[in-house]
């Protein structure tokens, strides 16, 4: 599985639309492999996520993102920790062990966060039409 998280001077970046840096996690069997930075396009966030799309990116964690670009990551099958805070290494054992759904990792205003993984779709399956008659 690959894991981005999108960094800044070792914090996960602020906002993800104008970050410029993602650390790539290779996990396997709950365990970290390798790691390695990879530059994203500064000036364009759906460009980021097509960056990670051609990675072949499985999970992203990062700090504040607009809707619509986190709806774009999720529609493609990009499993999101959105508005996550905290030092990059924290961050990363937390995602390994479990816990990033924890309110400490939240940022300030967020503390009942969730893992968001293809909402579009869930939402499709689990809801009625409002417009059907049934």
């Amino acid at each position: 599985m690959l894991v981005a998280i999108s960094v800044w001077n070792q914090r996960i970046a602020p906002v993800f639309d104008v970050s410029r840096m993602a650390l790539l996690c290779l996990t396997q069997h709950g365990r970290m492999i390798r790691e390695y930075r990879e530059g994203l396009p500064s000036a364009d966030p759906v460009g980021k996520i097509h960056k990670l799309l051609s990675l072949k990116t499985d999970v992203l964690i990062c700090g504040a993102i607009s809707r619509n670009i986190l709806e774009l990551a999720e529609m493609h099958g990009i499993a999101t920790f959105p508005f996550t805070t905290g030092s990059v290494e924290e961050v990363k054992t937390a995602y390994m062990q479990d816990r990033l759904a924890e309110s400490g990792f939240a940022r300030p205003g967020f503390r009942k966060r969730r893992r968001k993984r293809c909402q579009v779709a869930e939402q499709s399956f689990d809801h009625k039409n409002p417009f059907s008659e049934e």
